[in-house]
């Protein structure tokens, strides 16, 4: 290489040096003016493929999710509030929710009005632990357009509670969801264990490997005998021991099985229903609501229902024919298969219908025909049961005429006192008519005594005539009468007539029927002066507490005292005033009995309400400034004293609300068209106080923050007039600067806004405008370009 070519080499050197300076400034300078346009396509690019994964997500998501979707109405004003389909065309409407369902709910047709979000606490009011909500939405600020939410129900959630829909704009826009639950069925043997009575047999089953067929797809319908049953049987599993001896228990057992779902309804008297093992079970109705098969085994409960079909339990255990070689029970009782009753009168000689085996005493008393209100009776006082047992019982039966002439209407009575009626007409044992004697006494199932007195063969106990001996029952005898024996021990005077109390009457003076005390309610309602005490009682949903055990000390105001207090059941007509009378009500209420002879002049007491009573005694008794007309009525759960005024709770005063308010340093009302705020802008100092204020106007306003200037949606926890009123006075003070923006919800859709600046804050733009000065080192540009010509130029001259 010459030296000519390397010196022109080198005096290329810095030519090339700042031609290589030059580009590389050009390329970063061009990067950093539009870096962000280049950029820009590849983020929106990686947006648009994240946002489809996740919409696929989403998709596939709600195609394939364990929810029930939703989709609710744009809203109304007017009933029903809202609508709700199961599908986002609206053609398939839901009426009710399935509290066993989770369900997402989304907007139809991204309604964005009326605002919708649910609560089990009420209007506005965040939900119970006892449902899950997630997703948009909050108990104030529901959801609209795109926006949803999901809710499950949680174990303590039952169809019971109350689940609320409504509109967080309008609060008259509520309603409430009907509830359902599906309920899966457990199958016969799982079934049988839960009844509680039923181990023997499930024990049974197991022995016999019969659990798994009864667990089948079926359906099967079971007779099923319980525990007692089978103790009664004395039967005994470990006495089954060999294949034979497990064969013959299956035989026996298979006998109360027959295939498919038989109601009780598909049942008719006479008829035979053949069992798994081919032999057959004879059914036979006695009265109205009695199945009897076999002519042994009653039916106690019927139409069980399982997953794979019916159980009826009967309470005895049944035999197979095959099995049998007992010779069946001779006949005592004339049946007539025809009209399902007993002729009492007939004998085996000269009965000319079936004469078939006596049954119970109930069974036996509601085939009679003449027993009607009797087999009522029992069943309202619990003894159905009782008299159905093993016994033996002899019952002195009263007749339907025997009701009728007393005047016993079996709604006046409560179960107890019902039953202590009814059982002193029984004593146990079975005694015959030949067992009796002239004066003979026995003491009846409630501790009374019966005296019987024997006159020309005529029988009568306390006074009341057998007038059918000895009518033959599986568990004793039945001798019918022809009154009604009300036990003499009492403590109210009882018109049977008018069904009234008369409370002024003692033992010696009353005249009509002398019986047992009741609760308090049923006393007051009977004595036909407490109408008003009564219902306001069933108002304050306090009925059942006063009929409870207590004891209590009632001070029971007249229906005159009421009238005279002003009381209109009719106003209380939300929870919070009905809250108000039930403590009005308590007021008249202490724990405990006191009598009057346990009071004295200056006594205190505290009602239930926690007020305090105050007594006075002088010629007359005072609790308060009410008077006691009437002392000492006695009532099974207490003691009740009628008094002339209804005491009203004394509630101390309290402070004014206007008092409490700030003073307005600014007043915002509505411009004249009565949809706008005036003035719509205000700036303020802070410390100073704003109040909104207008009066009956056309529409209902009210005020809300929002996030931001432009939101439509009240922000969560921002300042908040409350609901949509005609006339509102909101008063705030700001503490703090700030810009505070806010909108009437119901028409923030046209456009009525409004702010307040408060001191010295401003909405300026955060930008830093244009400088020109953005190279980090000013004339680096020039200087590079400079440097460039000059090389340029002494690369052409040595060219």
């Amino acid at each position: 290489m010459n030296a000519t070519i390397v010196e022109q080499i080198i005096r290329l050197v810095p030519a090339v040096a700042a031609m290589a300076v030059f580009t590389v400034f050009t390329v970063l300078k061009i990067m950093k003016d539009y870096a962000p346009f280049m950029f820009t396509p590849l983020v929106i690019m990686l947006a648009l493929s994240v946002g489809i994964d996740q919409s696929s997500y989403g998709a596939s998501a709600e195609e394939g999710d364990d929810v029930t979707h939703v989709y609710v109405s744009g809203g109304s004003m007017s009933e029903p509030h809202y609508e709700f389909y199961a599908d986002s065309e609206g053609t398939t409407e839901i009426s009710e929710l399935d509290i066993t369902n989770t369900y997402t709910f989304h907007r139809l047709n991204g309604a964005t009005s009326h605002p919708f979000y649910i609560s089990d606490s009420g209007y506005e009011q965040e939900s119970s632990a006892k449902i899950t909500l997630t997703g948009d939405g909050s108990s104030n600020s529901g959801i609209a357009g795109s926006e949803t939410f999901t809710i499950s129900f949680e174990d303590g959630f039952t169809v019971d509670d109350t689940l609320s829909y409504y509109c967080t704009v309008h609060s008259n826009m509520i309603g409430e969801f009907t509830l359902t639950e599906t309920v899966t069925l457990p199958n016969i043997p799982a079934t049988a264990v839960s009844t509680g009575e039923h181990t023997s047999l499930v024990a049974a089953l197991s022995h016999a490997n019969l659990v798994g067929v009864l667990s089948g797809d079926g359906p099967y319908t079971v007779f099923a005998p319980t525990d007692s049953a089978f103790e009664e049987m004395g039967l005994n599993l470990s006495d089954f021991d060999t294949d034979e001896e497990n064969a013959t228990l299956a035989m026996i057992l298979s006998y109360h099985v027959t295939m498919g779902s038989v109601m009780s309804s598909d049942l008719s008297d006479g008829m035979e229903v053949n069992t798994l093992i081919q032999e057959p079970i004879t059914v036979n109705f006695y009265g109205e609501d009695t199945v009897v098969l076999n002519g042994d085994a009653t039916v106690t409960s019927a139409n069980v229902e399982t997953s794979n079909g019916i159980i009826h339990i009967i309470d005895k255990v049944l035999m197979p024919p095959s099995l049998t070689t007992v010779t069946p029970p001779v006949g005592e009782i004339c049946y007539d298969m025809d009209t399902h009753t007993v002729d009492l009168s007939k004998t085996e000689e000269t009965c000319d219908e079936m004469w078939i085996p006596s049954v119970d005493i109930p069974t036996t008393a509601a085939a009679t025909t003449i027993h009607t209100s009797l087999v009522a009776a029992l069943e309202k006082a619990n003894l159905t049961t009782a008299l159905k047992g093993e016994g033996p019982f002899t019952v002195f039966a009263p007749s339907d005429a025997a009701f009728t002439a007393a005047g016993i209407s079996l709604d006046d009575f409560d179960a107890d006192t019902l039953a202590n009626i009814l059982t002193y007409h029984v004593v146990s044992g079975k005694v015959m008519s030949t067992d009796l004697s002239n004066g003979m006494m026995a003491t009846a199932l409630n501790g009374g005594t019966l005296v019987f007195s024997i006159s020309e063969g005529n029988v009568s106990v306390n006074g009341a005539n057998v007038i059918l001996a000895n009518v033959p029952v599986s568990n004793g005898v039945i001798h019918v009468i022809d009154k009604v024996m009300i036990p003499p021990a009492g403590e109210i005077c009882y018109d049977p007539v008018s069904h009234t109390v008369d409370v002024t009457k003692t033992a010696d003076t009353c005249d009509k029927s002398w019986i047992p005390s009741v609760d308090i309610p049923t006393t007051a309602a009977a004595t036909t002066i407490h109408t008003s005490l009564v219902a306001a009682l069933e108002k304050a949903n306090l009925t059942t507490t006063l009929k409870g055990e207590g004891p209590f000390t009632v001070f029971a105001p007249t229906d005159e005292a009421f009238t005279a207090a002003g009381i209109n059941l009719d106003d209380y007509d939300t929870d919070e005033k009905i809250a108000a009378l039930a403590d009005i009500l308590l007021m008249h209420v202490v724990s405990g009995k006191v009598m009057s002879s346990d009071l004295t002049d200056g006594m205190e007491a505290t009602a239930l309400s926690s007020d305090k009573l105050s007594f006075m005694i002088g010629d007359t008794v005072s609790v308060n400034d009410a008077t006691v007309i009437i002392a000492d009525v006695p009532v099974s759960n207490g003691v009740i004293h009628v008094i002339d005024k209804v005491l009203m709770p004394v509630k101390e005063e309290e402070p004014k609300e206007e008092d409490s308010m700030p003073t307005c340093d600014h007043v915002i009302g509505l411009d004249s068209t009565g949809y706008a705020y005036s003035p719509a802008s205000l700036t303020i100092k802070v410390g100073e106080t704003v109040c909104w204020q207008w009066t009956d106007s056309a529409d209902l306003h009210n005020v809300a923050e929002i996030s931001s200037e432009g939101d439509q949606m009240r922000k969560e926890g921002g300042i908040y007039s409350g609901e949509t009123a005609k006339t509102v006075d909101f008063r705030h003070t700001f503490t703090e600067a700030t810009t505070f923006h806010y909108i009437c919800e119901p028409h923030v859709g046209m456009q009525m806004v409004g702010k307040v600046i408060v001191g010295d804050s401003t909405e300026s733009e955060t930008s830093t405008p244009y400088s020109g000065d953005d190279e980090e080192t000013p004339g680096f540009g020039i200087v590079l370009g400079v440097m460039a010509v000059i090389g340029i130029a002494l690369i052409s001259r040595r060219l």
